[in-house]
Parts: structure tokens; C-alpha cells; sequence
């Protein structure tokens, strides 16, 4: 049985779920610690394994009180597992102060916190070599950048070419390329968008930005917002998630080797 069969029915407190490549382990982001079958005994968030053949799952590592977790995320091997926790404000309980990115070694349970570029970490891959796609919302304008982190090092390096300045950044499954759904082309003397802008284009580059190709073509007069690539887990489609101008979120489905749409929905 697979991971997500094991899961059908148990997981309904589950706030996120993150599917291993060979989906036989889940890593599942529970919203309370004292409801369901994930339980903690407090009413916090935490993040649990839940592995093929395992029949329960097993704790990973609890947030806190004051913390929120997500953004799950196994490296292409299985071997770990990236995950977001923010500390809450506490005067509010729902404005976060700082974000840290925490990867685990899933044969260990041992944690390590991974330096990140300022900023808000909100969505996360992996590479096939084992290095982290980070798309960061700015602290200061909240533009969203698309980083390639070594979680051994620290370094990161911001994914910008002359196409684009701001830009949400997906890894494909098999960690060999990232998907780009861009945000801003640049800005322009007249401050009116043009037709010939890339934003809400979608492109295509290997993992360090060689082979960058131009996949879809979005429209900047129909749409002014958007989610971050994501793939399938076979590597062949991309969804994106749209903020048409004056009307309801929609879902694209484009061909990810060819940019066809293949699919267009209202979101739920």
C-alpha cells in the first residue's frame, strides 16, 4: 500500500502534506496537538512521518506554542526532509515574526537550522545535488525571490536573469531543472503594463540557470497574482494558481515540456 492509502481517513487534521518520490512516506504538518490521531498532548502544530507498512505514524519534532510549522518538503532521495517554522507574534497569535528553514536527517531525527537570505520563507524544494530552491518573500518590498541554497554552506544565490526581476521557483521532481512563474519583468517610464511583459509567464532553466527556455505565456492585462510552479509527481505538468483581475483564483494545467495548457479550472 502506498502512503497516502494509509493516510485516507486519518490525516483529517492535517494542514499540509508532503509526499516522499516514490510517495511511500508522507510528512504531514499537524494543526493541534490534542485532536485526531496525531497527537502531542498540547495544542500545537508538529510534523509527523507517516511511512508505507508503518501503520501509525511517528512523531518528527514539535513546533511550540508560540511557532507554526510548514512547507514540507523530502529531498529527491527520501533521505530528508526541509520544513518552515516562524515564531508568532505573541501580541497577535497571527502575524509571524522570523522564519527559520529546518531540514531533517529522516534515519537520525536529527535537525539542523539552514541560513536563509532575509526575508520569509514560504516555499520549498529540493535538487537532485541535494541543495534547497527557496522562494522568500523580501522584508522589505514582499516581492517574492527565488534562492538555491546549499543547506551545508549557507550560500545562497538569487535565480534573476535579464527577464525578470521577482520570480516563485519550483524544483522538478527529479531535481534536475526549476520551473519559474514570474511576477515582474521590469519596471517601465510610463508605469503602464505592455503586452510584451513576461509577467505571469512561465519559464524553464537547469538547477545553476543554464538552459533557460521560455515554457508559457501568461497575460499581465487578465491576471495580478499568483502561487509558485508545481509539479507533478511523474515531471510531465505544472499547475499554476492564477488571481485573475476582478474575479475568482484559477488553476492552470500546462505541459511541462511543451508549455500547452492543458487544463484551466476555477480554484476551490
Amino acid at each position: 500500500l502506498s502512503a497516502s492509502a494509509l493516510c485516507a481517513g486519518r490525516c483529517a487534521d492535517a494542514a499540509e502534506v508532503a509526499y516522499s518520490r516514490d510517495g511511500r512516506t508522507l510528512a504531514i504538518v499537524d494543526r493541534d496537538g490534542t485532536a485526531g490521531d496525531m497527537q502531542t498532548g498540547a495544542a500545537e502544530m508538529s510534523v509527523w512521518r507517516y511511512a508505507s507498512g508503518s501503520g501509525s505514524p511517528t512523531l518528527l519534532v514539535t513546533c511550540g506554542i508560540d511557532a507554526a510549522c510548514g512547507g514540507p518538503s523530502f529531498s529527491v532521495d527520501g533521505k530528508r526532509l526541509a520544513y518552515v517554522e516562524a515564531d508568532l507574534d505573541p501580541a497577535t497569535h497571527t502575524e509571524f515574526t522570523t522564519a527559520r528553514v529546518i531540514v531533517i536527517d529522516m534515519a537520525t531525527g536529527k535537525d539542523a537550522i539552514v541560513p536563509h537570505p532575509p526575508g520569509f520563507p514560504f516555499s520549498l524544494s529540493w535538487t537532485s545535488d541535494g541543495r534547497i530552491v527557496e522562494v522568500n518573500q523580501g522584508p522589505h518590498d514582499r516581492n517574492p525571490r527565488t534562492y538555491v541554497i546549499d543547506p551545508k554552506t549557507g550560500k545562497a544565490v538569487e535565480q534573476r536573469t535579464d527577464k525578470w526581476r521577482f520570480a516563485t521557483g519550483s524544483a522538478s521532481p527529479d531535481g534536475s531543472q526549476i520551473a519559474f512563474l514570474v511576477f515582474d519583468s521590469g519596471p517601465h517610464s510610463d508605469g503602464i503594463m505592455h503586452p510584451e511583459d513576461y509577467d505571469f509567464d512561465v519559464w524553464l532553466a537547469g538547477v545553476d540557470g543554464a538552459d533557460l527556455r521560455h515554457l508559457y505565456r501568461g497575460d499581465p492585462a487578465e491576471f495580478d497574482g499568483g502561487s509558485h510552479p508545481v509539479w507533478s509527481p511523474d515531471g510531465r505538468l505544472l499547475a499554476l494558481g492564477l488571481h485573475p483581475i476582478g474575479g475568482d483564483s484559477r488553476v492552470l494545467i500546462i505541459d511541462a515540456e511543451n508549455g500547452a495548457l492543458m487544463q484551466s479550472f476555477d480554484s476551490p
